[in-house]
């Protein structure tokens, strides 16, 4: 079973093998498409077959690993061998942590991977669906994958393309954005001011239905949730926060433009469907790109008066807090829900909070990092463990020595303004859950990580 998307997709990566540029041109046009399907998070399938589905995610991953090989072969670039020794060093980690696992399997209960239904919901109401843990050897493949176009990606900006190139795929990016938040502002027309059900029955025609995807109206405060092209409302802030990040990239960070309407509107329609997804997560979004707004600011009087907004409002947020919450607006509810989360972890009381998704969230990061303590150096293997946080989700799949090789990898070769990347990257994803690819292997996060060479 195939969809519209599906089609479409490989429309343009036909388009892309069978046109009259070199493999490295190709390629570039192949990253883009790439970055840009893993920025949107998008539901559903490319293809589906017996139960089981290729998301666009790692289609797109395929095909990136597919155009870099013909490029070896066509012997357009050559191998930098110190690059690929941190690579292969990585991938050592990898194997260290799947064996191992193998050989000396892990004695407690874990969220496997590979649960399906309630989850993480279902274990704080009492449900036996921890089980455990095991290594799936074709979710291994699939990391492997990942990693290994990620790495490709990550070579190319490195050490073939120069900051035009890098330019040409932001701005292209960029450019599609625009239709997404086009998409997604339709979206709260729809539900919010007709008050219809219909947009999740033309988007699930188009991309298809996929597991663990919320469909029809969901209640958040005063609004419906929205996911644009994506699973859920997180999902959805997510892409948001990535959409901002790279318009930011392109007008400040490569290039020294003037802003003009086209920036200030996009911000704006961007930072509303923030708001308006119904994910608390978008909250701290919006926190961290004021911290990077700030940060960033060449003009004083901009930066000083960034920073002193930020500040003014992380002091509100922490006001909020510890003051008495107005529990009527849908913000309030959710302050309170992690407020009521963190105490129960404190007391390790976790049950009997039926359908509290800050407390599921929460509870799956710190239960994943007590996991992954008893295993710190190699973890438990990749992808044996789910959470919902992407940072301690890493740090299980493949412990401390491969987050900081990792890390080597992507810092390579170049210097960078490190804490941008550490605000960027990390910051976000120790409250986001791993999306269909972690954060670490995206195909966007190259491009995140080149812009911020110095």
């Amino acid at each position: 079973m195939i969809t519209i998307m599906s089609i479409l997709i490989s429309i343009v990566y036909i388009k892309i093998y069978f046109s009259n540029s070199s493999y490295k041109v190709k390629l570039l046009e192949c990253i883009v498409v790439a970055a840009f399907v893993h920025i949107c998070a998008i539901q559903g399938y490319y293809i589906k077959a017996g139960g089981k589905e290729l998301t666009y995610d790692m289609f797109v991953v395929f095909m990136t690993c597919f155009f870099f090989v013909k490029l070896i072969n066509c012997k357009e670039i050559t191998v930098d061998k110190n690059f690929f020794r941190i690579v292969f060093l990585f991938f050592v980690v990898v194997f260290a942590s799947v064996f191992y696992e193998i050989f000396f399997p892990y004695s407690n209960f874990i969220m496997d991977n590979n649960t399906t239904g309630p989850g993480w919901d279902g274990y704080l109401i009492g449900q036996t669906v921890k089980t455990h843990a095991t290594v799936r050897y074709l979710s291994v493949l699939s990391y492997i994958f990942c990693v290994a176009s990620c790495v490709f990606v990550l070579y190319l900006l490195k050490e073939q393309y120069d900051k035009e190139d890098l330019l040409y795929i932001i701005k292209k990016i960029n450019k599609y954005m625009w239709v997404v938040l086009l998409i997604c502002f339709i979206e709260f027309i729809i539900k919010d001011v007709l008050k219809l059900d219909i947009y999740s029955t033309v988007i699930e025609f188009i991309l298809g239905l996929g597991g663990n995807t919320f469909s029809g109206l969901l209640e958040r405060g005063d609004l419906y949730q929205l996911q644009g092209l994506s699973r859920e409302p997180a999902h959805l802030a997510y892409m948001l926060y990535w959409g901002i990040v790279f318009q930011g990239i392109e007008y400040h960070i490569l290039e020294n433009k003037r802003i003009d309407r086209n920036y200030v509107s996009k911000l704006i329609l961007s930072v509303f469907l923030l708001i308006a997804s119904g994910s608390f997560s978008a909250y701290i979004y919006i926190l961290i790109l004021l911290l990077v707004a700030s940060l960033n600011f060449k003009n004083k009087k901009l930066k000083y008066g960034f920073i002193s907004f930020f500040v003014g409002v992380l002091i509100v947020g922490i006001y909020l807090v510890f003051d008495e919450i107005d529990t009527s607006t849908y913000l309030g509810q959710r302050i309170e829900f992690v407020i009521v989360a963190l105490d129960a972890i404190n007391n390790e009381q976790f049950f009997g909070f039926g359908s509290n998704s800050a407390l599921a969230r929460f509870v799956s990061m710190y239960d994943t990092a007590k996991d992954f303590l008893q295993r710190p150096l190699l973890g438990l293997g990749p992808v044996v463990q789910v959470s919902h946080g992407g940072l301690v989700n890493f740090l299980s799949d493949v412990g401390i020595l491969g987050f900081f090789v990792w890390c080597r990898c992507l810092i390579s070769v170049h210097k960078y303004n490190y804490g941008m990347l550490i605000i960027l990257l990390i910051f976000p994803n120790v409250i986001m859950g791993v999306l269909t690819i972690n954060t670490a292997f995206a195909l966007y996060t190259p491009l995140v990580v080149e812009a911020f060479r110095k």
